[in-house]
């Protein structure tokens, strides 16, 4: 994509969802972002960037997922590699593997649901919330059921 040959009079400005349902995706960015926890000690989270393929009407539209350290986040990361069939080297670092990802187009199947986009506490997004003040959709990977691509 270039901006430079954009005509934004064809761009839609509303972000829609993909309707919930079971899709293949192909991983185009995967990094290692750390951040802070609220106890003021370092972490790291995985962020992923998602685009669904070989579907009649919504091929090229993008997820994002943000994975979290911890043990749901490490059984993902697994299944993510089974799924897809890139296996990480035994003495491959984490961040090595990510970009092989990316290189090696790692695709897999799994459901995608259509959620609201809710903080922890349970309120809308701020980033996200619609002008009536309610909360606005936003598409997530049901990881429990990730597949190799079909």
């Amino acid at each position: 994509m270039s901006f430079s040959r954009t005509n934004l009079n064809e761009v839609d400005p509303n972000y829609t969802t993909v309707p919930e349902g079971t899709y293949n995706m192909r991983v185009v960015k995967a990094d290692l972002i750390p951040y802070v926890k609220p106890d003021g000690s370092d972490a790291e989270r995985i962020s992923l960037s998602l685009t669904i393929f070989d579907h009649p009407e919504y091929s090229g539209q993008r997820i994002w997922e943000t994975i979290w350290e911890g043990s749901f986040g490490l059984r993902t990361m697994r299944k993510l590699m089974d799924a897809s069939g890139i296996a990480q080297f035994s003495d491959e670092v984490l961040p090595s593997w990510l970009e092989r990802l990316v290189v090696e187009k790692a695709e897999f199947k799994a459901l995608v649901q259509d959620i609201e986009d809710l903080t922890r506490d349970g309120v809308p997004n701020p980033r996200t919330v619609r002008p009536d003040g309610s909360a606005n959709k936003k598409n997530t990977v049901d990881w429990r059921t990730i597949a190799p691509a079909s």
